[in-house]
């Protein structure tokens, strides 16, 4: 009988998805409950994902209402409403922002893209990629004293 049921239980643990793992710009976020996909649409922590991505947490208890902001931008989401608002402009969601088991969940993609950053999906490892927005720096002389990026110099890079 144990033989039986062995080989049942190695299958079914073998299936269990891995939990999705986030990142922003490499670093890890930490979730105290592991993402979750519903109806193809990730949805995460908003404390530790607006933290990350270098967001102020604002919430009101009496609107349910999360704020995300900084210099230039501010995100708003309500709990159940599939209305959410960046810098005042109203953009549809795909899922409502979410209470589960007593944390305020939101659409991670959403939050990720309309504060700037590259959101990318990674199959293979079931891994959230996120890259912020950099901010263009042009070199001056001072920090490029040999030339390295004088444009005369610079070759095109090959195609990858």
């Amino acid at each position: 009988m144990l033989a039986l049921i062995i080989p049942v239980f190695s299958v079914n643990v073998a299936l269990a998805e891995k939990p999705i793992k986030v990142f922003v710009d490499n670093d890890k976020v930490n979730f105290g409950v592991d993402p979750i996909v519903e109806s193809g649409v990730t949805l995460v922590e908003f404390r530790p994902i607006f933290e990350k991505l270098g967001l102020s947490i604002g919430w009101s208890g009496d609107t349910q209402t999360v704020t995300g902001a900084k210099q230039g931008l501010e995100i708003k989401l309500n709990i159940g409403n599939r209305e959410a608002f960046i810098d005042g402009n109203s953009k549809r969601l795909r899922l409502s922002p979410r209470i589960i088991r007593g944390r305020t969940f939101i659409p991670l993609r959403f939050v990720g893209e309309a504060s700037g950053a590259k959101v990318t999906w990674m199959e293979e490892g079931r891994n959230i990629i996120i890259e912020k927005a950099k901010k263009a720096v042009t070199p001056s002389r001072r920090s490029d004293p040999i030339g390295i990026n004088d444009p005369r110099i610079l070759e095109k890079e090959p195609d990858a």
